[in-house]
This record gives structure tokens, sequence and C-alpha cells, in this order.
């Protein structure tokens, strides 16, 4: 079945396969006329050479017409046989023998189940097989069981075979059709991801912005208030508003690369800086006491552990709080 689906899936040219095809059987059956039994065959002259052409070449057109070249080859085939012009099926001499114009007929059926719809198949599979097996046995009175026999054979062979590789062909079609769209669903899951990361990205730098750049400002309007009198206070509180400053740029500079980096996997998480989880609360809550505003904080039971999501948005919930 592996070789059946390869030869399903080759992409060859419909025009090039069937002049080769015509080609070969046309000479084929040109060259071999000579080896069929003197007493069932007569010798073809112009009108036999004629019939012979007429049953291969219009192979050649056989993607543009394909039950029109079919019925062409049938009656050629019928007509080459009828006036003795071509070797029987079956004889005396044994068993078999199937020769180019037979072969010719064979691979129009095959072509015509390959590529025709259910309609023009059936024809081919229902009507055509069962007329020339008829026809081809009332050729050969003596032999008319086998005949019919190895003409229903031949061509339902050749019909099955064709209707097999259009199932097959139809499948490697759907699969890669499914593979896209699964390909396509994947492209637009991540673009969504990456939306809704960006979106998340976004509030964290309105959160941080706005918390932190607050903070500063009243630091430094606090570090202004007392730099007369109390120096100290002043450096301590500018000091803060350095640190805060410098934490503000580490974060921002972690969310603009997420920002920066449409691939996901182009990130190495080990270069970023961890994000702030519910443990980074007490030193939060101590750089707005120090910038001057009264806030109380407690802790009650034992902390338990959260996944990082949960963690850093705890931390930009009391981060808002203390911002508003």
């Amino acid at each position: 079945m592996a070789f059946i689906d390869a030869l399903a899936r080759r992409q060859l040219s419909p025009a090039a396969l069937d002049t080769a095809l015509a080609v070969v059987f046309a000479a084929g059956g040109l060259a071999a006329r000579e080896d069929a039994p003197a007493e069932y065959v007569k010798e073809p002259g112009l009108a036999g050479i004629l019939l012979i052409l007429l049953t291969t070449l219009p192979l050649a057109a056989h993607h543009r017409r394909p039950l029109p070249v079919l019925l062409t080859i049938a009656a050629a085939l019928l007509a080459l046989r009828g006036l003795d012009y071509a070797r029987p099926l079956v004889g005396p001499w044994g068993g078999p023998s199937v020769g180019f114009v037979h072969l010719a007929l064979a691979t129009g059926v095959f072509l015509t189940a390959l590529r025709s719809g259910p309609r023009t198949a059936a024809w081919a599979g229902f009507a055509l097989i069962p007329a020339v097996a008829v026809a081809e046995a009332l050729f050969m009175p003596a032999y008319r069981l086998p005949t019919a026999v190895t003409v229903i054979v031949l061509l339902t062979g050749a019909w099955a075979l064709g209707r097999l590789f259009m199932a097959r062909r139809l499948a490697a079609r759907e699969t890669l059709l499914r593979a896209a769209a699964v390909e396509r669903e994947q492209a637009a899951n991540a673009r969504a991801a990456l939306a809704r990361e960006r979106t998340r990205i976004a509030r964290e730098l309105h959160d941080i912005v706005a918390h932190n750049v607050s903070l500063m400002v009243v630091q430094t309007i606090a570090a202004g208030r007392v730099r007369e009198r109390d120096p100290g206070t002043t450096r301590d509180l500018l000091r803060t508003v350095e640190e805060t400053g410098r934490a503000t740029v580490t974060e921002l500079r972690r969310l603009l690369e997420v920002l920066r980096t449409d691939d996901e996997a182009d990130r190495d998480p080990s270069r970023e800086p961890p994000q702030p989880s519910t443990e980074a609360i007490p030193a939060l809550v101590e750089a707005v006491r120090a910038a001057g505003l009264r806030v109380d904080f407690s802790r009650t039971g034992t902390p338990a552990p959260l996944p990082a999501g949960s963690e850093l948005t705890a931390y930009r919930v009391v981060q808002e709080a203390l911002t508003n």
C-alpha cells in the first residue's frame, strides 16, 4: 500500500504521460503485428495499420476528453478484431495473450477510472467493459467463455486499480488539507496568545510606571521639603528615588524585551529578572513608607506557595492599592 500511496501522490504531467504511452503502444502494436498466428490474424494492410494507430494514438488526448478517447480506442480495437487484424486474447496456443492494442485499451480504462468522476468511471466500468467482453467473445466462437473472462479480468483489474489510485490520491490531498488547516489554526492560536501576552504586558507597564513614578514624585517632593532642615533624610529619599528609578528601568526592559520578541522560543528565561511575588510586598510597603506615607501592613497565618501568575497578580494588586 505504501507503493500505491507513493504513486498516487506523484505529480506527472498528464499530457506528457499520455503522449508517451500513445507512442509506446503505437510502436509496439505496429512492430508486434507480424508475431500473430497466420491462421487467426490477417496480415494488416493500410486499413489495419490505420486501425492500430487509431487504437493507440488517441491516448495522447486522454487527459482532455477521457470518455470519448476511451470509446474511440474500444471501437478501433473491436474493428481490428472483427477484421482479424489483431491477435485474439485466447486461442489454441495455450494461456491468454495480451497484445499492445489490448494493453492500450486497458490503459485507457485505468486512466479513465483514475482521472474521472464517479459517473464517467461508472460508464467505463459497468457499460464499456461488459460490451467489449461480449464483442470479443462473439469473435471467438470456440473460446467464448475464456475470452470473456480474460477481457473482464484484464479491464476490470485496470479499472479497479485506477479507482484505488484515485482514492489514495484524494486521501493524500485530504491529509494535506487537514495538515494545512491545523497549521493555520496553530498559527492563529499563537497570534492570539501573543496578543494576550502583549495585553498583559501593557497592563503591567501601566501598573509599574504608575506606581513607581508616583512613588518617585512623592519622594522627590518630600526630599525638597526637608532638604534644608534634614540633609540626611534628603539623601535617603533621593537614594530611594534612584533605586526606584533603577527598578523601574529594569522592569521596563524586561517587559519591552518580551514585546520585541515575537517568537517565544527565542527568549531565554534564565536571562530575565525574576517577576515580583508576594515576598516583595514588605519591601514595597517600606518604599512607600520611606516616601513619607503612612501604611499599615500586617501578615496573618503561614504563607502558602502560589503559582507564579497568582504571585504576580497579588503583588500588582497591592502595588495598585498603594499607588491610588
